[in-house]
């Protein structure tokens, strides 16, 4: 059988409604006759049947055709030419068009594609789905190291959620190789989400398991991000082996990590949690710890939070997260922020708290 050059494309309706979208592709044979098969073009993983009542048709001209790069598929060609049109299509069209120009192999050619028409990334989620496309069929890298230096003008959370999303996937296949990008000292901003991307792929849950990954982050920047994004999503039981694997690890002294850990542990043992912190010896990262540890419990229970902090001993620790929360509180209730500033044992902090307290403007 011979086919025209002018390909026409079927998208099913249906598909939009399934949680796993299937896509069929289909060329307009050059026979008129009715009962041959129309067989579909090949794409890997892709069903062959569709439901005729719910199909859409986009018809592309052999002149919009010829105008493309040859490498391009018919499939790919039809969708791309069609994107200047969409707008007044039905939303599944372009949906469905999105999701279906993904299931191929030329991922970098469309990539390069699309980033050098703007007005393709700028209407929608293009690049996103290409990417995760990309990632799941390659394993992470290629489309990764893709994405150093392209996309470089689209929006920002967009760019990062492609960055994250490929570099999730290539810690998930290559662990070792993926993680050792970490320790490269220019990442910038990018150090941040990247290490989470990771924690989050390496699926931490056990000490004993951040243990053994947390020797791959050697660059300190990294090692401070890991261990406070591992503390963050570990078990609720092992939060207080947490504490002590922090400190042996130095993580302890992390403001971000001693944080998280404060504000996880305190929601389900508030007075083991707040006299560990108590205990250690005075830096940054302890004062903001009891700070987040006491807002948060304050805001679970205050009559409990109230009730413990009344029968410490004073201490100038206990001060700097008693005077931080009467400052806040005087935001909203100034009454309750001056009793609580009432309990800040040096007699010049105290003071000085309840004058700020009271020469705030109510709001």
């Amino acid at each position: 059988m011979s086919w025209s050059r002018s390909p026409f494309i079927l998208i099913s309706g249906a598909g939009l409604l399934s949680l796993c979208p299937l896509f069929y592709f289909f060329l307009q044979p050059s026979s008129n006759s009715q009962d041959e098969s129309v067989p579909a073009l090949p794409q890997s993983g892709l069903a062959v049947s569709a439901d005729p009542s719910t199909i859409g048709l986009i018809e592309v001209s052999s002149e919009q055709f010829e105008s493309y790069p040859e490498e391009f598929s018919q499939a790919y060609v039809s969708i791309l030419s069609q994107l200047r049109s969409l707008h007044g299509e039905p939303d599944w069209v372009a949906y469905e068009a999105n999701l279906a120009l993904l299931y191929g192999d030329e991922f970098e050619t469309l990539a390069r594609y699309i980033e050098s028409h703007p007005e393709l990334w700028e209407q929608g989620d293009w690049v996103t789905r290409l990417i995760n496309a990309w990632s799941d069929r390659s394993g992470g890298a290629v489309a990764f190291t893709f994405l150093e230096d392209t996309f470089i003008d689209v929006d920002i959370h967009v760019r990062e959620q492609a960055r994250r999303r490929s570099y999730a996937v290539w810690v998930a296949a290559s662990p070792v190789e993926a993680l050792a990008v970490l320790n490269q000292p220019d990442l910038g901003d990018e150090r941040d989400y990247l290490t989470d991307a990771a924690i989050q792929s390496l699926n931490i849950q056990r000490i004993d398991t951040a243990t053994m990954w947390l020797r791959y982050f050697e660059h300190s920047d990294s090692r401070d991000v890991a261990q406070a994004m591992i503390v963050r999503y570990l078990d609720t039981e092992a939060l207080q082996s947490a504490a002590h694997w922090l400190r042996e690890n130095q993580g302890i002294e992390s403001v971000d990590a001693a944080s998280q850990l404060a504000v996880r542990w305190v929601q389900y043992e508030p007075e083991t949690a707040f006299q560990w912190f108590l205990d250690l010896p005075r830096t940054a990262a302890k004062d903001q710890a009891l700070v987040m540890a006491l807002k948060v419990w304050v805001s679970n229970d205050p009559e409990q939070a109230g009730d413990y902090i009344n029968q410490l001993d004073p201490s100038p620790d206990l001060d700097v997260a008693v005077k931080s929360y009467a400052l806040e509180a005087a935001s909203y209730d100034k009454a309750a922020a001056l009793e609580w500033a009432d309990s800040i044992f040096n007699d010049q902090v105290r003071e000085q708290t309840k004058r700020e307290i009271r020469d705030r403007p109510d709001e």
